[in-house]
């Protein structure tokens, strides 16, 4: 009997979803998901038909300049929870949303349940300070933790989130 790596899988998911929002991209993000996954874009809505392909389809519609992070998953048995913080424009409105989801993993690591439980306000809003997971002992590609100085942004990538390391794809360049 094949075992997930639940934080593999998680992390992944977040990878992929961090890329592929901000470029409207639901062929990447239904890669994710197996035939027939359950897919409730808020805990008080059915699930949609159509699962997270037909979802992102018709939301990425409605949504332009998007700037999304994911934080660092929280994974158990087949079971991940993941942060996530999104500004965009819709319908000319400035807005920010900030989440998580829940999801749970079959043996091959693609979602088979997925929950979001979120919050929207007006404007765009950046993350709170230690925002996205528990950074004090994390390490990046680097080999070094994630709050040393070493870490400096990449100032042709820079956006208002790339100051907060709780993003997967933080924007920043290993020096020294």
């Amino acid at each position: 009997m094949q075992v997930v790596d639940t934080q593999a899988a998680a992390r992944r998911w977040a990878q992929t979803w961090e890329r592929a929002w901000a470029t409207k991209d639901a062929e990447a993000i239904a890669a994710l998901y197996a035939p027939g996954a359950i897919y409730r874009s808020h805990p008080m809505r059915d699930p949609e038909p159509g699962g997270a392909f037909a979802y992102t389809q018709r939301e990425f519609a409605l949504e332009d300049s998007i700037e999304c992070r994911f934080g660092t998953p929280v994974a158990a048995g087949g079971r991940a929870s993941v942060e996530w913080w999104a500004s965009y424009v819709e319908d000319g409105r400035e807005l920010t949303l900030a989440g998580a989801t829940v999801l749970q993993f079959d043996a091959e690591g693609l979602v088979v349940d997925h929950l979001d439980y979120w919050v929207e306000a007006d404007g765009r809003r950046l993350p709170f300070e230690g925002w996205g997971g528990s950074w004090g002992d994390a390490s990046d590609d680097c080999g070094a933790p994630i709050d040393q100085p070493q870490h400096r942004e990449r100032s042709a990538e820079h956006t208002p989130f790339s100051r907060y390391p709780g993003s997967l794809l933080p924007g920043k360049l290993c020096v020294g």
